[in-house]
C-alpha cells in the first residue's frame, strides 16, 4: 500500500509525516517540521513548499486544521426522510454557526448505536452526527497555499479528530474517550462517546505550570465532566512533557488515572524524534490509510460534486458516441435500402420498356390468351373439385320460377352430399313452387326450407322473401348428365 501523508497545521508550526502500513503495523517513513504562522497565507505557502522539497511529498495529503479554525459539535437533527438528512443538518447548523450555512463547507459523521443502525433506520430521535464546519473563504486560503506549494489535498480534517483517531488506534475498542491536549498556551478537551463528541478549548495563563494554570484547567474539566454521561476510566493527555506535568498533577489530584498518548508506541518506530509532537500527524496519516474511526473531510461535498460532474461528462461523451454510431448505422441502412429500391425500379423500367416496344396486336393477343387461360383454369377447377355441384346447380336454376333468384350457393362434401341455396322471392307462392320443383328433380333426395324472412328491397322498396333452402343429393350424377351443364352454357 502506498504511504499516506498527514500535514498538521498548528498555530505556529507545520508538521508533515509519511505513514505506511505493513501487515498489521504502521511505520513512519519520513517526518518534517517547519516553524510558520499558519494564519499568514504567504508564510504558509513557503513553509509547505519547504516541506514538499525535503520530505518529498508526491501524493495527495490529509490536511489537519487547529481546533479554533473549524466548528466541531454533535447534532441530533430531525430526519423525516433519509434522503433529506443533509437538509436536516443544514437546518440545525444554521442556528449554531455565526455565519450563513451557505458560506460554509461542512461534513457529518453519523454516530451508530450498539445495533449499528444506518442513518436512515430507526426512530428520528435516535440519530446523532458529529458535524465539522468551516467558512469557505478560510478553507480556500489554506487550499490555495497548498496549491501554490505544489501539494494536492485529498481530505481536510481537524486536529481534535486526528488525536481521537490516534488514541483509538492505541486503545482499540474504547467506547468513551477523554483527551486533553496542552500546546501553545491553550488546553483543548476532546470528549467522545458512541453517541456524542465535544471539543472545548480553554486559554491557560502565561505560567501554565503555576496555580492559575491548574485552576483554569480544573474549572474547564468540571465543565466537560458535567456533559459526560459517566466518569471515564482514564484521561489521555497529549503534549510535550514539560507542558503536561502540571496538568497531570491536577487531574491526578481529582482521582483520575492519566495516560499519555504515545505516538511512538503506536507506529513502533524508534527513529521518530519526540514522538509526542507527532500524535496529530499520525492520526491524519491513519485517515489517509483508511484506518480512522472518525474520518471527517470538509472537501467531501465538493469532491462528490466533482465526481458527479465527471460522471456526467463521461455519460455525455458515451451518449454522444452512441448517438453518432446510431446515426451512422441508420444512414448505412437507409443507403442500403435506397440501393435496393433503385435496383427494383431499374428492373421494372426495363420490363416496362420491353413491353412498350411490342406491337399492339401482339399485346392484345397476349392479353386475350391470358384471359382464356384464367377461364379455362377456373372451369377445370370446378369440374375437378365439384362435378356434382355443377350438375345440381344446372338442375336447380332450371327449376326456378321467374320471380325467384339465387344469391349464394354452398356445397358440402360429406359422405352424403348436401348444399345450401340462399336467395330471394317476390312472394311465398313462388318460393313454395321452387321448393316443390327441387324435390322433383332426379338426384335430389330431399329439399326443405331452413329460414324465410320478409325484407324490403333497398332499391324499389317492395317486400321480398329472403330464404335459405337445404338440398340433399341422393347419389352422384351420371357422367353423361354431368356434362349437360357445359352444353347448356
Amino acid at each position: 500500500m502506498a504511504p499516506a501523508v498527514g500535514v498538521e497545521l498548528g498555530a505556529a508550526h507545520v508538521r508533515a509525516l509519511a505513514l505506511e502500513r505493513t501487515g498489521t503495523e504502521c511505520r513512519v517513513t519520513a517526518v518534517q517540521e517547519a516553524a510558520c504562522n499558519t494564519a499568514n497565507p504567504e508564510a504558509l505557502a513557503q513553509a509547505l513548499s519547504q516541506l514538499r522539497r525535503t520530505l518529498p511529498i508526491t501524493q495527495p495529503v490529509v490536511l489537519g486544521l487547529p481546533a479554533a479554525a473549524a466548528f466541531l459539535t454533535t447534532l441530533e437533527p430531525l430526519v423525516v426522510v433519509p434522503g433529506r438528512a443533509d437538509l436536516a443538518i443544514r437546518f440545525e447548523l444554521q442556528h449554531l454557526l455565526p455565519f450563513d450555512v451557505a458560506d460554509a463547507a461542512w461534513d457529518a459523521h453519523w454516530l451508530y448505536q450498539a445495533a449499528r443502525r444506518a442513518p436512515g433506520d430507526g426512530a428520528a430521535g435516535s440519530r446523532r452526527a458529529v458535524v465539522m464546519a468551516m467558512r469557505h473563504p478560510i478553507l480556500q486560503e489554506r487550499l490555495a497555499a497548498c496549491r501554490r506549494a505544489g501539494i494536492t489535498v485529498r481530505a481536510v480534517s481537524s486536529i481534535p479528530c486526528a488525536l481521537l483517531n490516534a488514541w483509538r488506534a492505541q486503545h482499540p475498542g474504547t467506547a468513551a474517550t477523554v483527551l486533553l491536549q496542552v500546546a501553545d498556551g491553550e488546553a483543548t478537551w476532546i470528549a467522545a462517546s458512541p453517541t456524542a463528541m465535544t471539543v472545548a478549548a480553554v486559554s491557560l495563563p502565561q505560567e501554565a505550570s503555576g496555580p492559575g494554570g491548574a485552576e483554569a484547567l480544573l474549572a474547564s474539566w468540571e465543565a466537560v465532566h458535567a456533559q459526560l454521561p459517566e466518569t471515564p476510566e482514564r484521561v489521555g493527555v497529549v503534549g510535550l512533557p514539560e507542558a503536561l506535568a502540571s496538568a497531570e498533577r491536577a487531574l491526578a489530584a481529582q482521582g483520575l488515572r492519566v495516560e499519555r498518548l504515545d505516538a511512538g508506541r503506536l507506529v513502533r518506530n524508534a527513529r521518530v524524534p519526540q514522538p509526542e509532537r507527532w500524535a496529530a500527524a499520525v492520526g491524519l496519516g491513519l485517515q489517509g490509510l483508511g484506518q480512522a474511526s472518525l474520518a471527517m473531510n470538509l472537501l467531501a461535498e465538493s469532491q462528490e460534486a466533482a465526481r458527479v460532474q465527471r460522471i456526467r461528462r463521461v455519460s455525455a461523451m458515451v451518449h454522444g458516441a452512441a448517438l453518432a454510431a446510431a446515426v451512422g448505422l441508420a444512414l448505412s441502412g437507409m443507403w442500403a435500402v435506397h440501393r435496393r429500391q433503385q435496383a427494383v425500379v431499374q428492373a421494372l423500367e426495363r420490363r416496362h420498356t420491353l413491353y412498350q416496344q411490342l406491337r399492339p396486336e401482339v399485346r392484345a393477343l397476349v392479353q386475350q390468351q391470358h384471359e382464356l387461360e384464367q377461364r379455362s383454369a377456373q372451369l377445370q377447377r370446378l369440374l375437378d373439385e365439384a362435378p356434382t355441384l355443377a350438375w345440381l346447380l344446372v338442375r336447380a336454376t332450371g327449376a326456378m320460377p321467374d320471380m325467384v333468384w339465387l344469391t349464394k350457393v354452398e356445397w358440402s362434401r360429406d359422405p352424403i352430399p348436401q348444399g345450401l341455396l340462399e336467395g330471394r322471392a317476390r312472394n311465398f307462392q313462388d318460393l313454395t313452387e321452387f321448393v316443390e320443383r327441387l324435390k322433383k328433380i332426379e338426384g335430389i333426395a330431399n329439399a326443405k326450407p331452413l329460414s324465410t324472412t320478409v325484407s324490403a328491397d333497398p332499391a324499389s322498396g317492395r317486400e321480398e322473401i329472403v330464404f335459405a333452402v337445404q338440398c340433399q343429393a341422393a347419389a352422384p350424377a351420371p357422367a353423361s348428365e354431368a356434362a349437360e351443364p357445359e352444353t347448356t352454357e
